[in-house]
């Protein structure tokens, strides 16, 4: 499996101190410190455990990672994305389609 043919979706999310000061307002829940995340659609859960162990992760990516991610800062969170707006209409029906 190649890592890429595996994603649906990869984004990456770039956060800067300015940009954490700027959500530090009077009732805002606390900001958190760090400074980037990844989101990774993919078709199903089995992929993504795979993921991990695709030589092109291995032997590519995850050398790259240890230049701009703390390993013991990582924290995941894995769920399903509902879209409840798009192209500014609200969404009525949940569901997913590949």
């Amino acid at each position: 499996m190649k890592f890429a043919a595996a994603l649906s979706v990869a984004s990456l999310y770039h956060s800067t101190p300015e940009f954490r000061d700027f959500g530090r307002v009077e009732n805002a829940p606390p900001i958190l410190e760090f400074d980037g995340a990844a989101e990774f659609w993919v078709h199903n859960l089995e992929t993504f455990q795979s993921m991990g162990s695709d030589p092109e992760y291995l032997n590519k990516i995850q050398p790259d990672e240890a230049n701009f991610i703390d390993p013991e800062s990582i924290r995941m969170i894995i769920g399903v994305d509902y879209i409840v707006v798009e192209s500014q209409n609200t969404v009525m029906e949940h569901g997913r389609s590949f």
